[in-house]
């Protein structure tokens, strides 16, 4: 109860779009922000708006995720994609390339014409500047959002596109978003999207790297085998 008053009392001080707001000329005397705020969702109705906002979204949906293993979302995804919807989804890169759970989803997903596209977050040491040099080189953060948005609305928080995540307490943002809020959610996508890799690639890096690895350890294991002959 005490969740839901806070949240019914963020939604009225932070505005909240009503139906007669609709086509109504912004007041001059409130500030613009980037939108308006619509609902705050714990994760098992954020899951329902996110199928609902793919049914509806007519130009775009576009999505960043952590981790993601829900088939029903990707099914939504898929058919926005053969309705002529653009349907772009980026994900962490270690999470997409190690899950069992994902790699069928998101074959399936390309397999519809879903684009998808993994990337790493920024490299460890911007972070851990008192880290002893050459500590952390090659290591990096991860894609951490959990956005999923269209032309109508963004939805922004914490909850992932996962099963297990349906158990977990979350609070997900519903914004319709204006003008300058729309430029920035571009610039932000683009921002990951740009530096992104398409998934396939992904794959056939990430074995060659593997591969390498293998042969490295190998020759490791033969040099120590000839040192104690």
């Amino acid at each position: 109860m005490a969740l839901q008053m806070d949240l019914e009392g963020a939604r009225r001080s932070l505005g909240t779009l009503r139906e007669e707001d609709v086509g109504r000329s912004p007041d001059p005397a409130q500030p613009a922000g980037l939108g308006l705020w619509d609902e705050l969702l714990e994760a098992a109705a954020a899951k329902e708006r996110w199928l609902a906002e793919i049914r509806q979204a007519k130009e775009f949906v576009r999505v960043l995720a952590f981790t993601f293993d829900l088939s029903d979302v990707m099914d939504e995804l898929t058919k926005a994609r053969k309705k002529k919807c653009q349907v772009e989804v980026a994900l962490d890169r270690g999470n997409a390339l190690k899950s069992a759970n994902a790699r069928p989803l998101i074959l399936q997903m390309i397999a519809n014409g879903v684009a998808v596209r993994v990337i790493n977050g920024r490299p460890l040491e911007e972070a851990y500047v008192r880290a002893r040099p050459g500590k952390l080189a090659g290591l990096s953060g991860i894609l951490h959002a959990k956005v999923l948005w269209t032309e109508r609305v963004a939805m922004i928080g914490s909850c992932n596109f996962t099963t297990s995540s349906q158990a977990n307490r979350e609070i997900v943002a519903v914004v319709r978003p204006n003008d300058e809020g729309r430029e920035q959610l571009r610039q932000a996508f683009a921002g990951v999207w740009e530096g992104a890799t398409a998934y396939p690639e992904a794959v056939v890096e990430n074995s060659g790297v593997r591969r390498a690895a293998a042969a490295r350890a190998r020759g490791s294991s033969a040099s120590a085998e000839g040192g104690t002959a």
